[in-house]
Parts: structure tokens; sequence; C-alpha cells
């Protein structure tokens, strides 16, 4: 016959009594390019978006993780900034990271990969989507044919105990 303590009951209780709704949300891998040349004035390019629900945790904290691969011709001067946005129904859409800056002069043609993370620590719990974003303060210099392909954006929600 096992015993287990007043502590381990107490914690059974709590996990049995109460409904956990941590939530994994992934975005299906995408891609885009060729990128043309990039022009001051141009406007925000979504890259890639995932939507997650925290509406049931009472203190989310919200990991994103952004993953991709750039290829780029010879001879550019890539300068990429990405941000994070994040909507809720019927709000205006606000900036929470970034930007997370991809910046090489390219000698040969090749595919490098690019990643970061975000951690939101203090969301309101809501259905939210993210997007990460190409920066106006993009640059891609003189040629065309940089390309984003393979990417992935992850949103993990746990709930803080």
């Amino acid at each position: 016959m096992s015993t287990i303590s007043e502590r381990e009951r107490a914690f059974e209780h709590y996990i049995n009594s109460h409904q956990f709704y941590n939530r994994a949300c992934c975005d299906e891998p995408a891609g885009i390019g060729p990128i043309p040349n990039l022009t001051p004035g141009f406007h925000n390019v979504s890259v890639a978006n995932v939507a997650i629900d925290t509406r049931r945790l009472t203190n989310p904290k919200v990991l994103l993780t952004f993953t991709c691969s750039i290829s780029s011709p010879v001879g550019i001067d890539v300068n990429l900034n990405f941000i994070i946005v994040k909507t809720i129904y019927h709000t205006e859409p606000s900036a929470i990271g970034g930007p997370y800056t991809f910046s090489k002069t390219v000698s040969s043609a090749e595919t490098e990969s690019f990643c970061f993370q975000c951690c939101e620590c203090n969301p309101s719990a809501c259905n939210a989507t993210y997007l990460i974003l190409l920066s106006p303060n993009s640059l891609i210099e003189e040629k065309t044919g940089l390309a984003i392909t393979n990417i992935a954006l992850t949103a993990l929600a746990v709930e803080t105990l």
C-alpha cells in the first residue's frame, strides 16, 4: 500500500480540480520571395502569423519562436529587420518585439538560417494573433532574388502558478 504525503495529496487535488489549457499553435511553414528591391517607403510585409487563445489561462506567458531560411544571390547587401505585432479582435495592432536584424554582405550564393524568440510575459488573456513583419527600414541592395523560405512561427502559452 502506498502512502502519499499531505502535500502530494493537495497538489493532486489541485491538478484534478483545475482545467489546464496550455496550448501550442503552429502556422504552416511558408515562404516569400524572391523579394524585389525594397525602396524607402514600402509598407510592412507580412512574413508569418500564428493565433493563440489564452482566455482560459489566468496568468499566461506566451513564448514566440520564429525560424526561417534566407537565400541570397551573389553580390548583395542584405539588412532585414523583423518586428512582432500583436492583434486582438477590434483593437489596433501593437508592436511587442523587435527589431530582430539579419544583416550580411553576400559574396557567394548561400542559404542561411535565422531565428529569434520573444516572451510576452504579461499579456492579457485573449484570443490574439501574432504577426512577423518585414520592417520598412529593411534594405536589399542592387540585385533581386533574395528569398525567405522554411518559415515557421510558433506560440506556446503556459500558465504561471
